[in-house]
């Protein structure tokens, strides 16, 4: 009876301490799960956004504009102005002189003196929208008595108002002459529709 206990004794410690040892290995698999859950959850957070951020955003759209309006030249033609027309909300550069090339990549200087100096400045352009100006797609909505300004690159801001406004057959070359009146003027040149006449818009110095 005694080896009997003795052994019934022994095999009980066992019993206890395995399940003692499972008990730990159990409590060891959860809190090591437990830290490696909470270590994804950390690693998947997304980080806040700095207070700064829209200051940031904003300084980046500001220096995008910048670069737009200190632009030097398009397609290997130098910038000569630019031209803001209010109404038909117009703002674009004008490039040095009028080609087949110059013309299909913006407004261009097609006859007459430096801009915003005495006599006639002409500008033209196409009738038509390009991806990075509509050009003059919206000239034809002008009107007499509208105005328009041209900053050169002196760094002057002249403003003119339109006092005439016609068509003429293509070969018709009287809108570009010189005025002997001493006076700042500018014409602005597009197509009609189907390129059969030009819009001739005729402005002076306010």
């Amino acid at each position: 009876m005694a080896k009997k206990a003795k052994r019934y004794k022994k095999n009980t410690h066992k019993i206890i301490f395995i399940i003692v040892a499972i008990i730990l290995c159990i409590g060891i698999f959860i809190v090591v799960n437990y830290f490696r859950g909470k270590s994804i959850e950390n690693k998947n957070e997304v980080e806040p956004q700095p207070e700064n951020a829209v200051v940031q955003e904003s300084n980046l759209t500001t220096n995008e504009e910048q670069a737009e309006e200190n632009i030097t030249q398009v397609g290997g033609y130098a910038v000569i102005g630019k031209i803001k027309v209010p109404k038909i909300g117009l703002e674009d550069v004008i490039l040095e002189k009028t080609t087949d090339d110059s013309l299909n990549l913006g407004l261009t200087k097609f006859w007459g003196p430096e801009m915003n100096e005495i006599g006639n400045f002409s500008i033209t352009g196409h009738n038509y929208k390009i991806d990075r100006s509509e050009l003059f797609s919206k000239l034809d909505n002008l009107i007499v008595g509208d105005t328009f300004s041209l900053e050169d690159q002196k760094g002057r801001t002249v403003t003119y108002k339109v006092y005439k406004k016609y068509t003429v057959d293509p070969k018709d070359t009287t809108p570009i002459d010189q005025n002997k009146d001493g006076k700042r003027e500018v014409t602005l040149i597009t197509c009609t529709k189907g390129a059969k006449k030009r819009i001739i818009i005729k402005a002076r110095e306010v």
